[in-house]
């Protein structure tokens, strides 16, 4: 996850998490129903730590008179994927959900998001059965260098 500040002088300030998968029954358990047959829920959520480090981060870019007019955005992206299941002409289709310390319940951010129109959309070329490989052997989107 990425957090941007955008401050009035022009300037970029960005701080990044990996978020963690959560297991915990209890937040599990304050999740949205939306039961239907072949849906998966994954949860992910910030540690501890990053929370404070962007809480600290959030306070420093965005409150006071000296930061009234400072923007901001937040991202969410994937370094890595990988599918359960041989490729389909179905719709891939994802739900996402939000909760803040702000909103304290879970917010829809996105749903039924197609991801194979958005893919489409952004290259017609690219087949999403050779760019998501099966989980079994998933390497990461962007690999980093490798070590010599």
């Amino acid at each position: 996850m990425t957090i941007v500040a955008l401050p009035k002088d022009g300037s970029r300030h960005e701080r990044k998490a990996v978020l963690e998968e959560v297991h915990d029954a209890t937040e599990l358990a304050s999740l949205p129903v939306l039961a239907a047959p072949g849906r998966r829920f994954t949860v992910f959520r910030l540690s501890a730590a990053d929370a404070a480090r962007l809480d600290a981060f959030r306070e420093e870019m965005f409150t006071g008179p000296q930061n009234s007019g400072n923007r901001g955005s937040l991202a969410l992206g994937a370094d890595k994927a990988c599918r359960l299941g041989e490729p389909s002409t179905k719709p891939v289709t994802m739900t996402g959900y939000l909760r803040t310390s702000e909103t304290r319940d879970y917010v829809p951010v996105l749903r039924d998001f197609d991801l194979t129109e958005a893919v489409r959309a952004i290259d017609p070329k690219v087949d999403l059965a050779a760019a998501i490989p099966p989980c079994n052997a998933a390497p990461p989107l962007t690999a980093p260098p490798a070590a010599p």
